[in-house]
């Protein structure tokens, strides 16, 4: 019986620290759950950040191209205002410039009537010159 007795004592340590074991074991696979808990946590955590981030994104992307849509009108607008403008400015000098044309023909002719009136009373100078002389 003694043999028995030694392996039941033998037996015995051997379930104690199987036990302790077991305990350990389980306290291991609760923090491991609480750990992989707190892990999915704040993978759901960081997932919703990035929603957000990327709704910004979008948010901000579509400001940014009705702001370029806005400024890509205003620009043609002006550039038509501008065109027309010019056109408008260019069609004023090309009527000044006729009459600005039409003016100087008529200094012209001015002129050469002034030059020949000149030359007539030269002439009519020289033969009274020439008369006294005489």
């Amino acid at each position: 019986m003694m043999a028995e007795e030694v392996d039941l004592r033998f037996l015995g340590e051997q379930i104690k620290r199987l036990q302790g074991d077991v305990r350990q074991l389980k306290s291991d696979v609760v923090q491991v759950r609480a750990d992989s808990a707190k892990v999915e946590s704040d993978l759901a955590s960081v997932k919703a950040d990035i929603a957000r981030v990327e709704t910004n994104l979008e948010v901000f992307r579509e400001f940014v191209n009705d702001r370029f849509d806005r400024m890509e009108a205003r620009i043609d607008s002006n550039f038509i205002t501008v065109t027309r403008k010019i056109d408008a400015l260019t069609v004023r000098v090309d009527a000044q410039s006729e009459q600005i044309k039409a003016i100087l023909d008529q200094l012209k002719v001015q002129s050469d009537q002034i030059k020949a009136q000149s030359d007539q009373i030269n002439m009519i100078l020289t033969e009274i010159q020439t008369l006294k002389r005489k």
